[in-house]
């Protein structure tokens, strides 16, 4: 007599990629836990220095200032300092990584051009000098100073070079970065906080990563974004560069953005998913918390204005944003996204991102998809994948 088969279609979510069978049963392994967010990292030095040709042979591990100068004499200073990176895990995913010095001095120096140099060899806090100093190599993006007030923070791009330190440190082992100028000019004195200096005022290094795991991960950039704002209530501000928070004595920014995420399928298992803003323009006095607004109603990048603004819902996630240009700031909207992809009854239509605590007059501005660095949404996720199991 012949056996009957049965062929049945079921879901399964693989975790590892793994399914076993225990016994007669069809056993997968137990969910794993849910991986961190895309992740923010802020690091302080756990070393730094200035060296000085004026004294070749004495160290100043210890003092509250780094330094770029060329002094009357045309004795040269410079400053090197090192991360501790050990906590980012080798094939992780560096989306950016930013260098901040925060500026406590300036003398002269109208026009110059700053660098940061990769350091290829060893050096001590406490024992560097001008005359022992380590070789450097080229490495990373550089920052202009045009005659800017003090007390204000200069960003460094160097997400190639901390990439090369986490996952290729036997090739580009992580000795630090070195502060200097290729400039021309004779005399310009240049004084930012070391890591001894006030506590919110030390050299800082920003790093939005992605840890090595087994779900996927998708990067999109936003597919449309417009300001709103009703000091302009019925123009359309879609084909800009920029948008902008902020606050006046009569009226606020906020904006719009959406993004398409029909690529993921509607299998997906969002483990989470980070908005990322990179910050263009800063014209406030004040940090501030913001917060993502899931959007109720379908908008046109380029026909939506501040008086045919779509309904919004719930606040479906919060960020802060500090007073530093050309880095990126953070707003976890895991809920939201996890709804669009699971719900049919919550269509997805994007965010509406506002300030949350701004007074007077202060605004901060991030760069749009027409700009220099797009909004980005990371996400990862997991994928429901239908297997054919065939029962005897």
């Amino acid at each position: 007599m012949n056996k009957k088969r049965a062929t049945f279609l079921i879901s399964v979510i693989l975790v590892l990629g793994i399914i076993g069978w225990s016994g007669s049963r069809l056993t997968a392994p137990p969910p794993a836990a849910a991986a961190p967010l895309a992740n923010s990292m802020t690091l302080l030095p756990v070393a730094d220095a200035m060296i000085w040709e004026q004294f070749p042979d004495t160290n100043y591990g210890s003092t509250t200032g780094l330094f770029l100068d060329s002094d009357e004499f045309n004795f040269l200073s410079r400053s090197l300092i090192r991360y501790d990176l050990s906590a980012i895990p080798a094939g992780s995913t560096i989306i950016e990584a930013t260098l901040s010095l925060y500026q406590t001095q300036q003398d002269s120096a109208p026009n110059l051009q700053m660098d940061l140099e990769r350091v290829t060899a060893t050096w001590a806090e406490n024992a560097v000098t001008w005359n022992n100093r380590p070789a450097t190599a080229p490495c990373c993006e550089a920052t202009s100073i045009n005659n800017p007030p003090t007390q204000r923070r200069f960003v460094f791009d160097i997400t190639t070079t901390v990439d090369r330190w986490v996952n290729q440190s036997a090739a580009f082992p992580n000795y630090g970065v070195y502060l200097t100028t290729s400039s021309s000019d004779t005399y310009y004195i240049l004084g930012f906080g070391s890591r001894e200096y006030d506590a919110d005022k030390r050299p800082d290094l920003v790093i939005h990563y992605i840890p090595p795991n087994n779900d996927a991960v998708k990067i999109v950039s936003a597919e449309a974004d417009a300001t709103i704002t009703r000091n302009g209530a019925d123009t359309n501000y879609g084909s800009l560069s920029e948008l902008a928070i902020g606050s006046s004595e009569f009226y606020d920014y906020e904006f719009l953005l959406r993004f398409d995420l029909d690529d993921l399928g509607p299998g997906a298992e969002i483990e989470s998913a980070v908005l990322l803003l990179d910050l263009a323009t800063d014209q406030s006095t004040q940090d501030t918390d913001m917060e993502a607004v899931r959007v109720a109603k379908s908008w046109a990048e380029n026909t939506v204005t501040y008086n045919n603004r779509p309904t919004t819902t719930d606040v479906v996630g919060t960020g802060q944003v500090e007073q530093t240009v050309d880095r990126k700031f953070a707003i976890d909207v895991t809920s939201a996204v996890q709804a669009w992809v699971s719900d049919p009854t919550t269509p997805n239509h994007g965010l509406l991102v506002r300030h949350s605590g701004l007074t007077g007059l202060n605004s901060f501005s991030f760069s749009s998809r027409e700009g220099a660095d797009a909004p980005l949404l990371v996400v990862r996720y997991r994928q429901r994948v239908f297997l054919p199991i065939t029962l005897r």
